[in-house]
C-alpha cells in the first residue's frame, strides 16, 4: 500500500499540511491519511467535527518530537482561533504542554510553546469559559516564557503584549482593575522598546494601550490625562492605515468615542463633542452600511445627546439623535446586543426630551418601554445591563415627578439603582458607582430617608475625593470636579436635615474654589520638560506681547478687531502648549491636598469677626460662624434670585447717567429686596465685622450696597473671601514701599490725577503713560507692600486667565500674576470690572483677584463695574488717609462718599477681598 511507502517524516509533513490547511486540504492526501493507522483517527475526527475524540496520544503516536508537536498544536490553535472552536483550542493547550516534555527548557521553541498556550487560554477565556482561571494561567505562562528569551527578542515583546491583553480582560471582569490596567500599560510601553517604530508589531501595541487608557479614564483614574493620551495613541496608529480603508475608518470612530469620554470629564466638552461628531461623519463615508456603520450612527447620536445636556442646539440635536438611533437599529439584527444598546440610548434621548417638558408623559413612558424591551435581550450582571438599570431608574424618578404612581416609581428607581451599583462594584467601575450613589443619595433625600441619603452620598464623595487627589494637572482637577458637585450639594442639605451642621459646612466648603486653595498652599515650579514645548511656549508669549502692544497703539477700530481675533488664536495656542507642558512635567504645579480646616481654627483666625457663608443648592443655606455655627435655610426661587441680581446690576448701571430720583428709587428698591433675602434671615447673628463668602451668582452682588434701614456698609465692616478655608492660607506680605501705576493709555485723565495724588500720599513716584511699560512694572512690583493700578482693565469672559490690566506697551494678565511671587500686603485694582471672574461649577473664580491672591497679596481691592470718575480719586485718597485695617479704611472712605450724596454707582463698586 502507498501508506507503507511513507517514512515517518513524510507522515509528519502530510498531517501538518492537512492541519495547516484544514478545512481546505489536498484531496489526494485524504485516502492516504485516512487509511494510515497512525493518522486515520485524526483525519476522521477533524472531518466529522469530533475533535473531542482526539487526545495528545494520537499525535504522539506519529512522533514524539517536540518541534513536530509544537507545529501541530499551532495549527490547531489557529483553527480554534479562527472558528472559536473550544475543542480545537483545548487540544492545542494539551499538545503545547505535551511538546515541552521533548524540548530543552532553554530552547526557543520551549518559550514559543508557553506563549502559544497562554494565547489559547486567553481565547478560551474570551469565549466566556473559566474567564479568571484561564487568564491567570495565561499571565503565568507569559511570565514563564520570558525566562527563555533575551529581553530584546521579538518573542519577548510578543509575550509582553499577550500578558497586557490578559490583564485588560481581567480588569474588565472586575479583577484588580486598577493594578491590571496600569501593569498592562507598563508592559506595552516596554514592548515598544523592543519593536522598531512603525513596524507592524510596534503599531499593534498602540490600540491595545489606547483601550487600557480609555478603561482607566472611564474608571475615573486620572481621566483627562489617560483619555488625552489615548487620543494621541490612536492618532499615531492611524498613520499606519491607508486613508479610505476600514482600518482608517475604525480609527476615526475610536477617536470620536474617546473624545466623547473626554467631554464627560468636563475637558473642553463642547469642542470635543463637536470634533467627535465630525470624526463619526468622516468614518461614515468609508464604512459599508452594516453593523459597524450602525455603531457609528449610535456614537454620533450619543455625542449629540451630550451636546443637548450642555445646552447646545437642544431641540435639533435631540431630534437628530433619535433619528440616528432609529436608523442604526434598521441595520442591527433584532435581538442582538447592539440592537439592545441602541434601544437604551433611544430611551435616554426620550428621557431627556421629557425632562425638557416636551410631551413629557408620552416620551418618558416610551423610554421605559424601550428599556423593558432591551432587558429581554441583554444578559444580566454585566456593566451594560447595569447601565440599562441606571437609565430606567432615572426615567422612573422623572415619572414620579410627573405624579404618575410616585410611591411605586420612586421605590422602583431605588431598586434599579441598587442592583446597578452591585454590578458596577463587581466590575470595578468606579465612575459609574459614583453616579449610582449620587442618584441614590438624591432619591433618598427626596423620599425623606436622610440616613440612607447620607450613606450613599458619603460613598460617592469619598470616591470623588480619592480620584480628584490623584489628578496632577490643576485644570484637569477642576474639569473633573465640575461634573460632580451635585453630590456635595445634596450632601449639604442631607447633613442639615440630620443636624450635622459642621459636616454640612465642610461639604459646602468642598465645592468652593478647591483648585484656588491648592494653588495657595503649593509651591510654584519653573517650566521644564520637553525643550521644544518650552521654546514654543516662550515664543507664543512673545507673539502675544507683540500683538497686545499693537492693539494698545492701534487707533483704527476694524484693525483692532482683527488684531483681537489674532490675539485670541494665540491665547488658545498658549493654553494648548501650557497644558502639554503640565501633562509632561506634572511638577510644574505639584498641588498639595488640603485637608478640611477645623471650625475652631477658622474661629481663631476670624478673631471675633462673623463669617457669613452662602450656599446655593436645593435651598439657600446661610452659615453664620461666631462662637457657634448657626445655619438658616431659605426656600428660594433661584431663577427669581438671579433675575433680581441682574436687575440690580442694571439699575446701578443706569445711575452712571444723569441722576434722577426715579432711577435711584428703583435701585434702592431692589437693594432692599435682596437685603431681605440675603441679610435679614441672619441679621440677629451679625457682629460689627463680617466676612462674606458668596456662592454662585452671589459673587456678583455688591453686598455693601444692600439696604435695610441703612446700607449694609453703614452698619458693618465688610470684606470678602472665596472660601473659609482659604483665609488660613492668605500670606502676610513683607514688602516695603508702594508702586503706583496710572493712565497707561493716555486717555484716562481722572486715573492720571488719581495716580499722581495717591503716589504723593504714599511718598513714591507714579508710573504714568509711556513710563508704565510691562517689564518695568513687573520688575518693580515684586517687593512692594502696596500696589495701586489706576488704568484700564479688561475681564476676558472666554479665557479668564487672560483678564488683564492694560499697560503702556502691553498687558499685565492674570496668568502673569499666577507665575509670580510678590510681597504685597495690599493690591488695589482701580480699573474697569477688575473683580469680575469666570465662574465655574466648582465655584472657581478665575480672574485677576484670584491670580493676585495666589501670587502672594493678602488683600485685593477690585471693582464689580466700570468707573472712571473723580469720585474714585476721592475714594482712594480718603482710603489712604484713613488709619486701621484695610476693610475699616475702605468702609470709612465709602461712607464719606455716601454722606456727600454720591449714588451707589459711584461709591459701591469696590470690594475688599481678604481677611
Amino acid at each position: 500500500m502507498e501508506s507503507e511507502t511513507l517514512d515517518p517524516d513524510g507522515i509528519r509533513e502530510k498531517i501538518l499540511s492537512f492541519l495547516n490547511n484544514f478545512p481546505d486540504y489536498n484531496p489526494k492526501d485524504l485516502p492516504l491519511l485516512s487509511s494510515n493507522p497512525k493518522t486515520g483517527k485524526i483525519i476522521g475526527s477533524l472531518c466529522n467535527d469530533h475533535l473531542e475524540d482526539l487526545t495528545v496520544e494520537n499525535f504522539q503516536n506519529i512522533s514524539k518530537n517536540g518541534d513536530y508537536l509544537l507545529r501541530c498544536a499551532t495549527a490547531l490553535l489557529e483553527f480554534g482561533m479562527g472558528n472559536r472552536n473550544e475543542n480545537s483550542l483545548n487540544l492545542a493547550v494539551e499538545l503545547l504542554a505535551s511538546c515541552r516534555e521533548y524540548l530543552n527548557p532553554s530552547e526557543e521553541n520551549y518559550g514559543k510553546s508557553l506563549i502559544r498556550e497562554g494565547l489559547a487560554k486567553e481565547i478560551i477565556a474570551k469565549m466566556g469559559i473559566n474567564i479568571v482561571g484561564n487568564l491567570q494561567k495565561d499571565i503565568e505562562l507569559q511570565k514563564e516564557s520570558r525566562k527563555v528569551f533575551d529581553e530584546k527578542s521579538p518573542y519577548y515583546g510578543d509575550s509582553l503584549i499577550y500578558e497586557s491583553s490578559a490583564r485588560q480582560i481581567l480588569a474588565e471582569n472586575g479583577i484588580n482593575p486598577l493594578n491590571n490596567l496600569e501593569t498592562a500599560i507598563e508592559l506595552l510601553e516596554k514592548s515598544r522598546e523592543i519593536f522598531e517604530n512603525e513596524s507592524i508589531d510596534y503599531t499593534r501595541t498602540l490600540p491595545i494601550e489606547s483601550q487600557a487608557r480609555i478603561k482607566l479614564g472611564n474608571m475615573g483614574i486620572n481621566p483627562t490625562e489617560n483619555l488625552r493620551e489615548a487620543i494621541k495613541i490612536i492618532e499615531e496608529s492611524r498613520k499606519s492605515f491607508e486613508p479610505g480603508t476600514t482600518y482608517y475608518a475604525a480609527s476615526l470612530m475610536d477617536e470620536g468615542a474617546v473624545r466623547q469620554n473626554l467631554a464627560d470629564t468636563g475637558f473642553e466638552p463642547v469642542k470635543n463633542l463637536e470634533v467627535a461628531i465630525e470624526l463619526f461623519k468622516e468614518s461614515k463615508k468609508i464604512f459599508p452600511k452594516d453593523s459597524t456603520y450602525a455603531s457609528v450612527l449610535t456614537n454620533e447620536a450619543n455625542a449629540r445627546l451630550d451636546l443637548v445636556e450642555l445646552g447646545v442646539d437642544e431641540s435639533s440635536n435631540i431630534q437628530e439623535s433619535i433619528k440616528l438611533y432609529q436608523n442604526a437599529n434598521e441595520l442591527n439584527s433584532e435581538g442582538s446586543i447592539d440592537y439592545a444598546m441602541v434601544l437604551i440610548n433611544e430611551g435616554i434621548a426620550l428621557t431627556t426630551f421629557a425632562q425638557m417638558r416636551l410631551e413629557p408623559l408620552k416620551n418618558i413612558e416610551t423610554a421605559i418601554d424601550l428599556f423593558q424591551k432591551s432587558k429581554t435581550i441583554l444578559i444580566e450582571e454585566n456593566p451594560t445591563y447595569a447601565w440599562l438599570l441606571l437609565s430606567e431608574g432615572i426615567a422612573r424618578e422623572f415619572l414620579a415627578e410627573l405624579g404618575e404612581e410616585s410611591h411605586y416609581n420612586l421605590h422602583k428607581a431605588a431598586e434599579l439603582y441598587i442592583k446597578a451599583g452591585k454590578i458596577y462594584a463587581s466590575a470595578g467601575n468606579i465612575r459609574e458607582q459614583i453616579q449610582v450613589n449620587s442618584n441614590l443619595g438624591s432619591l433618598y433625600y427626596d423620599m425623606g430617608k436622610m440616613e440612607k441619603s447620607y450613606d450613599h452620598l458619603k460613598k460617592a464623595i469619598d470616591s470623588i475625593e480619592n480620584i480628584r487627589s490623584s489628578i496632577k494637572v490643576p485644570e484637569h482637577r477642576k474639569n473633573y470636579f465640575e461634573n460632580l458637585v451635585s453630590s456635595y450639594n445634596t450632601m449639604v442639605f442631607t447633613c442639615l436635615a440630620l443636624n450635622k451642621k459642621e459636616e454640612a459646612f465642610k461639604n459646602a466648603e468642598s465645592v468652593k474654589g478647591r483648585v484656588f486653595l491648592e494653588y495657595l498652599v503649593s509651591e510654584k515650579k519653573k517650566i521644564e520638560g520637553d525643550p521644544k514645548l518650552t521654546a514654543n511656549y516662550h515664543e507664543t508669549l512673545k507673539e502675544i506681547a507683540e500683538i497686545e502692544s499693537q492693539i494698545s497703539e492701534e487707533k483704527n477700530g476694524n484693525k483692532r478687531l482683527k488684531l483681537a481675533d489674532e490675539l485670541g488664536s494665540l491665547e488658545n495656542r498658549h493654553d494648548q502648549i501650557l497644558m502639554e507642558i503640565k501633562e509632561t512635567d506634572p511638577l510644574y504645579y505639584s498641588l498639595k491636598k488640603v485637608e478640611p480646616v477645623d471650625i475652631n481654627e477658622i474661629k481663631d483666625i476670624l478673631k471675633g469677626k462673623t463669617l457669613v457663608e452662602y450656599f446655593s443648592g436645593r435651598k439657600l443655606a446661610i452659615f453664620v460662624l461666631n462662637d457657634d455655627l448657626v445655619v438658616e435655610e431659605v426656600e428660594i426661587d433661584f431663577k427669581d434670585l438671579r433675575g433680581k441680581i441682574g436687575k440690580f446690576r442694571d439699575a446701578i448701571e443706569e445711575l452712571r447717567g444723569p441722576e434722577s430720583s426715579e432711577k435711584l428709587e428703583i435701585a434702592e428698591k431692589i437693594a432692599s429686596e435682596l437685603y431681605g433675602l440675603l441679610i435679614e434671615p441672619v441679621k440677629e447673628y451679625l457682629r460689627d465685622e463680617i466676612v462674606i463668602v458668596p456662592h454662585g451668582y452671589l459673587h456678583f452682588v455688591p453686598f455693601q450696597a444692600l439696604k435695610g434701614d441703612n446700607y449694609l456698609i453703614e452698619d458693618y465692616k465688610v470684606s470678602f473671601a472665596q472660601s473659609a478655608w482659604s483665609i488660613r492660607f492668605l500670606k502676610d506680605g513683607k514688602g516695603r514701599g508702594a508702586l503706583v501705576v496710572g493712565n497707561t493709555t493716555g486717555n484716562l485723565d481722572c486715573a492720571e490725577e488719581e495716580a499722581k495724588s495717591i503716589a504723593q500720599r504714599l511718598n513714591t513716584i507714579p508710573f504714568i503713560r509711556a513710563d508704565a511699560k510691562k517689564n518695568v512694572i513687573m520688575e518693580n512690583l515684586k517687593d512692594k507692600e502696596i500696589l495701586h493700578f489706576a488704568c484700564h482693565g479688561w475681564f476676558d469672559a472666554t479665557n479668564p486667565a487672560f483678564s488683564r490690566l492694560i499697560l503702556a506697551d502691553g498687558m499685565l494678565e492674570a496668568r502673569d500674576f499666577m507665575d509670580m511671587d510678590i510681597e504685597a500686603r495690599l493690591t488695589v485694582l482701580s480699573a474697569c470690572e477688575s473683580a469680575l471672574s469666570g465662574l465655574a461649577r466648582g465655584d472657581e473664580l478665575e480672574g485677576l483677584v484670584r491670580a493676585i491672591h495666589t501670587s502672594g497679596s493678602r488683600y485685593v481691592i477690585a471693582s464689580l463695574w466700570s468707573v472712571n470718575d473723580s469720585s474714585t480719586t476721592e475714594l482712594f485718597l480718603n482710603f489712604y488717609k484713613n488709619k486701621g485695617e484695610v476693610r475699616d479704611k475702605m468702609r470709612n472712605a465709602e461712607m464719606d462718599l455716601i454722606k456727600k450724596g454720591y449714588n451707589m454707582y459711584l461709591w459701591a463698586p469696590f470690594q475688599v477681598y481678604g481677611v
